[in-house]
């Protein structure tokens, strides 16, 4: 079996695993990663971490936007009233 054929197996299966969103989280993150990394095999594996690592740090991302938007006003209320926070 061919390595392509392997990786292309891969996707399709994480793909039916997830939802339409994840999918294409994961496929831009992939697309992303392809002009860095040559070998394929090791691009769906570091995709699939970087996926992973994205899932379980996704919660705080909200306090994060907070966090930016406080220390901006802080910083420079000029920039702050043109830099929309709330998603």
């Amino acid at each position: 079996m061919s390595a392509c054929l392997l990786i292309k197996e891969r996707i399709y299966f994480l793909l039916s695993q997830v939802g339409f969103r994840e999918a294409t989280v994961f496929i831009n993150i992939y697309e992303a990663l392809s002009k860095i990394v040559d070998d394929k095999m090791d691009l769906f594996w570091i995709t699939r971490a970087f996926c992973k690592q994205l899932d379980a740090c996704h919660v705080h991302f909200p306090v994060l936007v907070t966090y930016t938007g406080k220390l901006l006003l802080r910083q420079d209320p000029e920039l702050h009233k043109y830099v929309l926070f709330s998603f």
